[in-house]
């Protein structure tokens, strides 16, 4: 089981620096599902800060829609 491991942290940290590293590009968004806390923390752990929180972005098959956390990096 590779959860709680570290392992998305350790990508996420790799891609967010290489992708900063590259010309011309000055920030990274996330936008993550509100209540997904696990992967909230991933994103704050790799230096994204929470912006806002976006309504109704994810569609549901149910008919609600779900909100977005919106990260920047």
């Amino acid at each position: 089981d590779a959860w709680g491991n570290g392992y998305a942290t350790e990508a996420q940290r790799a891609l967010v620096s290489w992708v900063l590293a590259q010309p011309g590009v000055n920030h990274m968004y996330a936008l993550i599902e509100e209540e997904n806390a696990p992967s909230r923390r991933v994103a704050e752990k790799c230096g994204y800060v929470f912006v806002a929180i976006i309504k109704d972005v994810y569609p549901n098959p149910l008919g609600a829609h779900k909100n977005a956390a919106h990260y920047r990096a």
